[in-house]
């Protein structure tokens, strides 16, 4: 009988997050006699409920063991599991869905002119955003609608600070993050992400695969929700283009061979650059109040995925391998330089953004009729350069 691949690795996300019975871990030690049974009652019941999908009621109870022993390693990835959930990250429904992305992956990379195991991040965390439900109007609270284009409109991305605090879906994300913290290795945390200052437990530690799992699909499940703004697309369009794309599709319709329309080319796209800039700032800080900017979230969370899947003993290549393949040409730029990463990340999210503009610019110098002129053709590879965060120039511009 041919065996099947995803049912082979959710079995193996069963095994890795078995075991969440109260007394299951060496729990309750620092909790005084009079407190105990509180806190194992709190703990099996909200346990109970969890299975039983009443994430509410069991909240509560969660929050109170891990209120009575907030140093109990079982309370507090029990208590973070909780508020994933309550995120719409189901670590089940993710699994399938990161599954589903490797597959397409796969499918991609055997397209002719594909370059073998590449995958783009707004593409794989695209695939995986219908797992979460994030609903329209969550997404458009986590940005400013720019409707230069009324057809298509796109999401300038509020700052990270103020999002995780306002969205509460994002607000149960940083609950579990916070939570967990503590119970997990100190190489699987960013610097640079204010919520990884955390002092690591002095407990002994006995469920780092579910502290890890939970410290990657919380990580997830946030970089879920800031690429749905960064990649925004018509509600119900069955398009997967994001409205970004469909922009540059309309830049590429310009007819160049009329008198003046070079300039109407010129003008959309510096437009456009100065859209892309918004939506993917690469430089400085996102506001004096908020320092952090999505796609710096973004490029923080995919990199502590990528740290906490290689944690994980066993977890399945069918699992990992998407968001694997998808860090790695990030990761691979600079040891510590934070600026250069997020150039990258932002070239690989306006990777086909930049790709139709190429094409574009290598049809005008291509067109013996009507010469390019040079200081124009210098500001139009200019735009490219900076749209593309320098990673796609066309052969006109080489």
């Amino acid at each position: 009988m041919m065996k099947n691949p995803s049912f082979q690795c959710l079995f193996l996300i069963v095994l890795i997050l078995s075991g969440c019975g109260a007394q299951s871990n060496l729990i309750g030690l620092t909790v005084p006699e009079r407190h105990k049974n509180n806190f194992f009652h709190s703990l099996d019941m909200a346990q109970s409920l969890y299975d039983q999908g009443r994430l509410i009621e069991a909240r509560k109870y969660a929050q109170n063991a891990y209120s009575i022993d907030p140093d109990s390693e079982e309370a507090a990835i029990l208590f973070g599991f909780i508020h994933l959930s309550l995120a719409g990250g189901d670590p089940f429904s993710l699994a399938k869905g990161l599954i589903s992305a490797e597959s397409e992956r796969k499918k991609a990379a055997k397209l002719p002119g594909a370059t073998a195991g590449d995958a783009s991040t707004g593409d794989t965390l695209g695939a995986i955003k219908d797992a979460v439900g994030f609903t329209t109007e969550e997404i458009e609270s986590l940005g400013s609608k720019d409707t230069t284009d009324v057809l298509y409109p796109v999401l300038v991305p509020k700052c990270a600070e103020e999002v995780r605090v306002n969205v509460q879906r994002l607000i149960y994300v940083n609950e579990a993050i916070r939570a967990v913290c503590p119970f997990v290795d100190i190489d699987t945390r960013n610097d640079l992400d204010s919520r990884h200052l955390c002092a690591s437990t002095e407990q002994r530690r006995n469920a780092q695969n579910k502290a890890h799992f939970l410290w990657a699909f919380t990580h997830l499940t946030e970089a879920v929700a800031f690429n749905a703004v960064l990649t925004y697309r018509n509600t119900g369009s069955l398009d997967k283009r994001s409205n970004l794309e469909k922009r540059v599709e309309k830049v590429q319709l310009i007819d160049t061979s009329a008198t003046g329309n070079l300039d109407a080319l010129l003008s959309s796209m510096a437009s456009l650059e100065k859209t892309v800039s918004a939506i993917f700032p690469a430089n400085g800080t996102c506001s004096a109040s908020f320092p952090t900017s999505q796609l710096e979230a973004t490029l923080n969370d995919m990199l502590t995925v990528d740290k906490a899947f290689g944690k994980i003993v066993g977890i399945p290549k069918g699992i990992a391998n998407s968001i694997l393949k998808a860090v790695a040409k990030i990761k691979g730029v600079g040891d510590t330089d934070i600026s250069s990463k997020l150039s990258a990340i932002k070239g690989d999210f306006t990777k086909k953004v930049s790709s139709g503009l190429s094409a574009k610019i290598d049809q005008l110098a291509a067109d013996p009729a009507i010469p390019l002129d040079p200081a124009k053709k210098t500001q139009i590879c200019a735009i490219l350069d900076s749209i593309s965060s320098g990673a796609n120039a066309s052969e006109a511009c080489k």
